[in-house]
């Protein structure tokens, strides 16, 4: 009884019981099947920190529906089994999440990529010409180097003292009646002349500065003549001074006075107005002379060449267009004299400049000239009144001549930031030829200051 019982634990524990051996075999028809299964059963399903994956997302990956386990017999696909029965596996190690996300690869510029050529930079030196103390090239701002005239919008205040000169030669067909009290040229001296100008501007980056500028200037003086002997004529008499020996020691000496270039209204006695001692046989009478200048300009700028770092050179072409008109007249209680002319041309002009930079501020001279083709209208007329009657005669004549121009201009810039500056500058003019028709021929020079306030918006 006792060895039975031993045998019958023995068999009950036995290796084939327990299918813990390697080498035994189980023959029958689902030996392979479960042979498969266990082998399936002890396939690790994490990854083990004694052997630690390639890659943080390496995972075991069960086999292939329908694949073989070695030279076994994987038995029928029914069998096998699916997807959805499968654990959820981990796709990261612990060792990998412990040390957070992966950050993104870094972007390599475009220009630092091998076999990748950049297209060539087309250079424009005077753009962005970098001096100390300028403001940058900018939609916000402003570059000085450029010529210190680029900027949008300008209204400039021109003053100054004219002069118009030369010889007036009256047509044949006209003869006055008193040709020595005619008008002549430069006769009231003079003429205090102020105005106003408008400018616009568009400068493209590193291409220069396209300009329109109107400039009109206006002045008019007034002398009186007066006879050393006799009574002067009613006209002038209450200008005439009222001392004589204030007569006699300054206005038979040719002392000049002015009445501020408008004339009359002061009273007898009044010795500030311009008064010109004349023969008797001139008589006493009142001599005005004006002009206005409208003057439109149309010119480019270039770009300022550096010719060291704070000098640079810059060169203007264009066209101008002006209207000169001029008028001299002599009156008196009996006598009306009157000369008037008119010149209205086109042409073209060209200058050229230096400028000087100087931290916030720029110091430029320019020289330029041109010639206008100009139409030119002249009039001459006289009324006299005498024996109770009035005559009238009046000569005109039109024809085209060419006026040549010179100007010079010295100026100053002061930059308020990228959006306003102030300037102050003297200009020279000096035309030649005007009214050049039946032998006359009369030339304007100005010398003026103006003041300049530039905006940007």
């Amino acid at each position: 009884m006792r060895w039975a019982w031993v045998i019958s634990v023995s068999l009950f524990f036995s290796p084939a019981r327990m299918g813990a051996a390697s080498t035994d075999r189980i023959d029958g028809p689902n030996a392979g099947r479960s042979s498969g299964v266990f082998a399936d059963a002890q396939m690790p399903l994490l990854v083990t920190p004694m052997a630690p994956p390639e890659s943080a997302l390496t995972c075991p990956i069960l086999p292939p529906h329908g694949a073989t386990d070695g030279n076994k017999n994987a038995g029928a696909a029914a069998d096998w089994p699916s997807a959805t029965d499968a654990p959820e596996l981990p796709i990261i190690s612990a060792t990998a999440a412990d040390q957070g996300p992966a950050e993104a690869p870094a972007l390599m510029p475009i220009q630092d990529i091998p076999g990748i050529a950049m297209p060539p930079e087309i250079p424009f030196p005077m753009a962005n010409l970098d001096l100390p103390g300028f403001y940058s090239d900018t939609e916000e701002g402003f570059t000085a180097s450029m010529n210190g005239f680029n900027y949008p919008f300008v209204l400039g205040i021109p003053l100054g003292l004219s002069v118009i000169s030369g010889t007036r030669v009256l047509p044949s067909n006209f003869q006055p009646q008193l040709a020595a009290r005619f008008p002549s040229v430069g006769e009231a001296g003079s003429i205090f002349a102020g105005g106003v100008l408008l400018g616009l501007g568009y400068s493209p980056r590193g291409l220069g500065t396209f300009s329109l500028n109107y400039r009109v200037l206006s002045g008019s003086t007034t002398a009186y003549y007066v006879t050393a002997n006799g009574q002067p004529d009613p006209l002038v008499a209450p200008y005439v001074p009222s001392n004589n020996a204030d007569y006699n020691n300054g206005y038979n000496n040719g002392y000049y006075g002015y009445d501020g270039g408008y004339g009359g209204g002061y009273g007898p006695g009044y010795s500030g107005v311009q008064t010109i001692v004349v023969s008797d046989a001139i008589g006493s009478c009142i001599v005005n002379s004006h002009f206005t200048l409208n003057q439109i300009d149309l010119t480019y700028t270039s770009p300022t060449l550096p010719l060291t770092n704070l000098f640079g050179l810059f060169a203007e072409i264009g066209s101008r267009g002006a209207v000169f008109f001029r008028e001299d007249y002599t009156n008196s209680s009996t006598v009306f004299q009157q000369a008037k002319s008119t010149d209205a041309g086109v042409g073209p002009v060209c200058g050229l400049g230096l400028s000087f930079f100087l931290g916030k501020g720029q110091v430029y001279v320019k020289a330029d000239g041109g010639s206008l083709f100009s139409w030119a209208h002249q009039l001459d007329r006289e009324m006299v009144v005498g024996n109770n009657s009035t005559q009238i005669q009046a000569n005109e004549i039109n024809g085209f001549h060419s006026v040549p121009m010179l100007g010079i201009e010295v100026g100053a810039l002061l930059y308020e930031g990228p959006y306003l500056t102030f300037g102050v500058k003297y200009r020279f003019d000096q035309w030649w030829g005007l009214d050049n028709l039946g032998g006359s021929e009369i030339s304007w020079d100005s010398n003026g200051v103006e003041f300049d306030l530039r905006w940007r918006y």
